[in-house]
């Protein structure tokens, strides 16, 4: 488990843990844009979102643990 040394050092991890929420609502509205974008410009942009939102779900889920592992070590 992290245990901070000073202050400086809880805040500091305590502000990467608060991005997470905010990390995979933006992975997943880019993903679902551009998978938009691509499936309108291809004829059918109920593919592209659906697809968007896979590829930004994962790369989503991807960072937040990337996030929780940096913050256990």
């Amino acid at each position: 488990m992290f245990r901070p040394d000073n202050d400086g050092e809880l805040w500091r991890g305590l502000g990467e843990l608060s991005m997470i929420g905010l990390t995979l609502v933006f992975a997943i509205s880019i993903g679902v844009l551009v998978g938009w974008w691509i499936g309108k410009k291809l004829g059918s942009s109920t593919a592209g979102i659906i697809i968007g939102f896979f590829v930004g779900s994962i790369a989503g889920f991807r960072e937040m643990f990337r996030t929780v592992k940096r913050y256990n070590r």
